[in-house]
């Protein structure tokens, strides 16, 4: 039971024709409230662990979940950066086609000079501003392996022969624009060898092509007004390095992540185990109590010779009890030492400890501490907890915790011995120091390449920026964008 309930019985008066048995007993109930050190040692383990546990699993997945949330941010700004590369680069097309269209073509016609799809084939000739725009865009796109499309559901017959028929995407776009013109369509292909964005704008007729369109001989439509969607400017430009600079820019991040992560848990570890070595101190301490209250409830037992009291104390014991009188010979040998030592109660009772229980290297010391006791009335002993071997019945020895009290009753004395078995407990707290050595020499090598890392990434910026001084001091331009630099092109995500 975790809460045993203790009575006492003190003899008033005594009845010779009961052999013994109380006629007049006065009874005195006494109530032990608290919990058998067994069961509790086992519960605060257990609840420790179980708390111990819930952090580390509470701990990684909040590190899963940023890890996760930094993997959403990383791909949310490879696209920002695609879309805002690919609308500069649109916007650059169209503002060049305006310009062409207002500065070159309007005058060049006043001055008789054609401007036509096929100038290459005529003298003289220019090209339109539509195919001009494409093959800038062309040429600047093939740079980086991207390209530029211009079409319509209205195409003049040598547009169809140069780009063919349109695909259910194109169509999709062209009356997605149509409805909405200023809102840009665009799609990413991720799934290819090299990720790219296609970026669609509406291509709006100008108020200078009008006449034009709506007077060629070839034209497929000729109602034509400023602002209709004459068609559609198609951008696809790879991500390959704007995927690059993302990883580029958040890998200093990662690494940060990944060294506190580690930090953290190796603090936990080393916290987890410092915890569990307190709670285990402090069972022992209640254990000490428990074993304080039963020793003096021995004591007064020895006192006052109540063998019911003596009886219930020691069956109720979970450790051993052993009590000898001054000559060193064993007056009590429970059933808790019967079970450690491995002796039963008729060998040991009237045998001496020092015979019985104490190994050869210790019964030297073991006389002259019980020399002390009886001799110069020594106290250090009493009420401590000492850690001795013992012997066994077997002649093995077994390490035991060990409380001695002291009763006196008309000037005799007895020794009360209460131990424990801490053989297993030992071995646990040797585990448990070299767990956490390790978990400081962890702590360590994580420090050292904590500091490794950081050291090495200082090295390869200043190494970049020697490298561009080099390079500049011969007359050519910077090879790497470091610093303040490298920040803001990451973050405006370049020009074309």
């Amino acid at each position: 039971s975790s809460l045993p309930l203790v009575l006492i019985l003190h003899p008033a008066h005594q009845n010779p024709d009961l052999s013994g048995a109380f006629a007049m007993p006065r009874l005195c109930v006494r109530f032990s409230l608290h919990l058998r050190v067994g069961v509790m040692s086992e519960t605060s383990q257990a609840t420790t662990k179980l708390g111990l546990w819930s952090c580390a699993v509470v701990f990684l997945a909040m590190v899963a979940f940023a890890f996760g949330k930094m993997k959403e941010l990383e791909q949310e700004l490879v696209r920002s950066n695609a879309i805002e590369n690919a609308a500069q680069f649109s916007a650059a097309i169209r503002e060049f086609r305006t310009i062409y269209t207002n500065e070159v073509v309007k005058n060049v016609k006043q001055h008789g000079i054609e401007v036509t799809h096929d100038y290459r084939e005529k003298e003289g000739a220019i090209p339109l501003p539509a195919t001009l725009s494409m093959l800038l865009g062309n040429r600047l796109a093939s740079q980086g392996g991207g390209k530029t499309r211009l079409y319509s559901e209205y195409p003049f017959p040598w547009r169809i022969e140069e780009r063919g028929p349109l695909s259910a995407q194109d169509r999709e776009t062209i009356v997605s624009l149509s409805a909405d013109p200023d809102t840009p369509v665009f799609m990413f292909d991720m799934l290819s060898e090299h990720p790219t964005i296609r970026f669609s704008t509406a291509d709006l007729m100008r108020d200078a092509c009008v006449n034009c369109h709506n007077t060629h001989p070839l034209t497929p439509k000729n109602d034509w007004k400023t602002g209709d969607v004459r068609g559609v400017v198609e951008v696809s430009l790879p991500l390959d390095t704007v995927i690059a600079r993302t990883r580029e820019s958040f890998s200093a991040v990662w690494l940060l992540v990944g060294s506190v992560t580690f930090v953290v848990f190796g603090i936990m570890a080393y916290l987890g185990a410092s915890i569990v070595q307190r709670s285990r101190v402090l069972i022992d301490r209640e254990r000490a109590l428990d074993d304080q209250a039963k020793l003096r409830a021995l004591a007064e037992f020895e006192l006052e010779r109540s063998e019911a009291h003596r009886s219930f104390i020691l069956d109720s014991a979970n450790e051993a009890i052993v009590a000898m009188n001054p000559d060193g010979k064993i007056t009590e040998f429970n059933q808790g030492a019967q079970n450690i030592f491995g002796h039963s109660r008729d060998v040991a009772i009237g045998s001496r400890v020092v015979d019985l229980l104490v190994p050869e290297n210790n019964k030297q010391a073991h006389n002259s501490g019980v020399a002390r006791l009886l001799g110069s009335g020594d106290q250090s002993v009493r009420g401590q907890y000492l850690e001795v071997s013992a012997l066994r019945a077997d002649g093995s020895e077994v390490l035991v915790q060990v409380s001695i009290a002291v009763a006196k009753n008309e000037g005799e004395v007895s020794f009360i011995a209460s131990m424990h078995d801490i053989t297993e407990r030992k071995a646990q707290e040797a585990k448990l120091r070299d767990a956490l050595e390790t978990a400081e020499k962890n702590r360590h090598d994580l420090e050292a390449f904590n500091h490794f890392s950081v050291d090495r990434e200082l090295r390869m910026v200043t190494l970049k920026e020697e490298i561009n001084e080099l390079l500049e001091a011969d007359g050519k331009g910077p090879k790497y964008v470091v610093g303040d630099e490298a920040e803001d092109t990451s973050s405006s995500g370049g020009s074309f």
